[in-house]
């Protein structure tokens, strides 16, 4: 008869334990978890800086023409963008237009439509793609 007693202690207090983990587990998560943070989410508030660091600035896609290196075909973007990006936005407008399966990717940037739709030179970069998914350097 004892036996019995003992286990039916022993389910009880687990029970208990199981329920007060619970509460106290709800009770950080409703009061910020004591992070300092003052109950705001530390996960939405890193995601929302990322986009606002990722954010693409306005740019037009004039032409683009492909080439072929290493027998591969590859393309070169033409784009129109403000003069006064810096390299992060260049990166995220070469980001932007060359979503695509070419093999590598040149994006020629210019301070107009109309220097973008002509033969000359780019006027504000040049982003070049060297190797295949790697990072993009950067020309001024």
């Amino acid at each position: 008869m004892k036996r019995k007693n003992v286990e039916k202690k022993k389910g009880s207090k687990k029970k208990w334990f199981i329920v007060a983990a619970v509460v106290i587990a709800a009770v950080a998560a409703a009061s910020g978890g004591g992070n300092g943070n003052n109950g705001s989410n530390p996960v939405s508030s890193v995601s929302s800086q990322l986009e606002e660091t990722a954010a693409i600035p306005d740019y037009k896609n004039i032409s683009n023409s492909e080439y072929a290196r290493d027998g591969k075909k590859c393309i070169t973007y033409r784009v129109s963008v403000s003069s006064d990006l810096s390299d992060d936005e260049l990166t995220a407008v070469f980001n932007d237009v060359c979503n695509d399966d070419y093999y590598l990717h040149t994006v020629f940037y210019y301070s107009s439509d109309d220097k973008a739709d002509g033969g000359d030179a780019y006027d504000v970069a040049m982003l070049e793609e060297t190797a295949p998914g790697s990072d993009p350097v950067i020309t001024r």
